[in-house]
């Protein structure tokens, strides 16, 4: 007599495998709950709708990558303008002193003398910035940042007008700011280990 195999491996798989039969499973009655420090339901849906992409503000993207795609901008507009940038806002000890152009303390962060300038900023900005970020939040990383790069350009300024105020200099980038931005991660990381 041979077994019935289909019969016999119907009804023990549907004991064994089915807790009384898929009928009677109810997955709607248990609210499961994501945890997760990526993904953030409440960034997808607003009142009970889903967000469309374009609605994703800059408010979620962390500061150093808005810092790097202001460099991008400032330097596209400078290659489109195609005038003397350091004339117009770069840093130098005239202009602010006796002009009152403070603004330039700010701008000069944002030129750099050539492509090779520019990436070598833009690289370091995002190795230590990245690490500096997630342990100090982006507004802390902001005024690491534009801090750093306010005060380095005051010295650069006052200290280049010491030596020799003769001569008219004009400086660019933000390689000051950068470095205190590797200076607080370097730190924080000695610190914490």
């Amino acid at each position: 007599m041979e077994p019935d195999y289909n019969n016999n491996y119907h009804n023990s798989y549907q004991s064994e495998f089915k807790p009384n039969g898929f009928d009677d499973l109810h997955l709607d009655d248990e609210v499961y709950e994501i945890k997760s420090d990526r993904i953030n339901p409440e960034d997808f849906y607003q009142h009970g709708q889903k967000k469309q992409y374009s609605e994703v503000s800059l408010r979620n993207m962390p500061v150093v990558l808005i810092i790097i795609l202001a460099n991008l901008l400032a330097g596209i507009m400078c290659i489109i303008a195609g005038s003397d940038h350091f004339e117009t806002g770069g840093l130098n000890y005239q202009y602010i002193h006796n002009n009152k152009e403070y603004i330039r303390l700010l701008t000069y962060m944002f030129l750099h003398a050539n492509l090779p300038h520019f990436i070598n900023n833009m690289v370091a900005l995002y190795l230590f910035g990245s690490r500096l970020e997630p342990r100090v939040g982006s507004l802390r990383t902001a005024i690491i940042y534009f801090g750093s790069g306010l005060a380095s350009g005051l010295v650069s300024v006052y200290v280049s007008h010491l030596i020799n105020p003769d001569v008219i200099r004009f400086a660019a980038g933000a390689s000051g700011a950068i470095f205190g931005v590797m200076c607080a991660t370097l730190l924080l990381i000695s610190v914490q280990n």
